[in-house]
């Protein structure tokens, strides 16, 4: 009866847990304006934890820099094609607020990367390669 009682505590919890990943109130955004035009990228809760688990300290990030890069441009060319004037900036990798291993990129363009003046997009990169799509703000 007692190892009933345990294999039941152990499954309620893990059950919860696993429920309490795939309601995560979370939000990043991602944010773009060219020529005037805002749009926004959201990743929330539920996308988050479809993501594959990373932890840095024990193996290699899923998804190289470089291949989120390309990714990034490529999102950020077929969704926003007036954005051609935005050159690379940077890019880094970011922990999800709040959730342990759940990382992504943040890939950073300016029209003038050394002055950060004119048209700017950050544009997010989930680690298993998915680029959440623009959404124009009126």
């Amino acid at each position: 009866m007692k190892r009933i009682t345990v294999c039941a505590v152990v499954v309620a919890m893990t059950v919860c847990g696993l429920a309490q990943e795939a309601n995560v109130r979370v939000t990043v955004e991602g944010a773009v304006l060219v020529k005037g035009q805002a749009y926004k990228q959201t990743v929330d809760g539920k996308m988050v934890s479809k993501q594959p688990s990373w932890d840095p300290l024990k193996e290699k990030c899923p998804l190289d820099p470089s291949k989120a890069v390309q990714l990034g441009i490529e999102k950020l060319m077929a969704g926003i094609p007036s954005a051609t004037q935005l050159k690379l900036a940077s890019v880094s990798l970011n922990q999800v607020p709040s959730m342990t291993n759940k990382w992504y990129y943040i890939v950073t363009f300016f029209e003038k990367p050394d002055s950060s003046d004119g048209d700017s997009a950050n544009v997010i990169v989930c680690l298993d390669g998915t680029v959440p799509p623009f959404v124009n703000e009126k």
